[in-house]
């Protein structure tokens, strides 16, 4: 019977250290692993009429990654001055080769040249809920003529 629980035990530590042995470790993506696109249609830009800018973040990857982000992933800065977002953090799972988008709607108040700097910011996590973190942060600034 002792022969029994010692084969046992021993069979389980081997089986514990192969499955431990196994698991691939956690490889941080690149930052080219992640494409950030902004189009919009910018003869749109005129005084008091909302024209829309359509932004997408793309995981090119064939894995799916946990992400901690704001409460908006893709957000922007219109002629100086910052959009107004919740200060909440949010979890999540960006997909293998998975997309998070977002249209922005703005209503020029003058006619002059004004700068749009769109940011997409996330953070990257081994697993769920993990304190280890890398930040990835995307830009794209345009200069937009703002026509009467």
């Amino acid at each position: 019977m002792r022969k029994q629980h010692i084969l046992l035990a021993i069979g389980m530590i081997v089986f514990v250290s192969l499955f431990s042995c196994s698991q691939k470790a956690f490889e941080w993506p690149s930052n080219d692993d992640f494409s950030f696109e902004v189009n919009y249609d910018e003869s749109a830009a005129k005084v008091n009429e909302e024209f829309e800018i359509h932004c997408k973040l793309t995981n090119t990857t064939e894995r799916d990654y946990h992400i901690e982000h704001g409460s908006e992933t893709i957000t922007y800065d219109w002629d100086g001055k910052d959009e107004i977002l919740l200060l909440i953090s949010t979890m999540d799972v960006f997909e293998s080769n998975g997309t998070i988008e977002r249209t922005i709607k703005i209503r020029p108040t003058q006619a002059k040249t004004c700068k749009l700097v769109l940011n997409a910011s996330f953070s990257v996590t081994p697993e769920k809920n993990s304190n280890e973190l890398k930040d990835y942060n995307y830009s794209k600034e345009f200069m937009i003529e703002v026509k009467e």
